[in-house]
């Protein structure tokens, strides 16, 4: 799955990669928080027979969410440090 999702994030670079497997959605890296953000952003789902489906919203936030939350990731990593 990890090769697979490499791929699909360089074609889809500004887009949730998702993969649709016995109705549940799975991914990798960042896009595991974006899967609480679906309305807001761009995304992929590709099923178990490789078929992509790609999902356009009308405003795509997935680089705001994505700056945001990796913020949040990094000020919680600092803030763990020196507690």
């Amino acid at each position: 799955m990890k090769n697979r999702y490499w791929f699909f994030k360089k074609m889809f670079a500004d887009y949730g990669i998702f993969f649709l497997k016995n109705n549940k959605y799975y991914t990798l890296g960042m896009d595991k928080i974006m899967l609480n953000y679906l309305p807001k952003i761009n995304y992929v789902v590709i099923n178990e027979n490789n078929d992509i489906t790609v999902v356009k919203q009308k405003h795509n936030a997935y680089r705001e969410i994505y700056l945001k939350e990796s913020l949040k990731e990094v000020l919680a990593a600092k803030i763990k440090k020196y507690w």
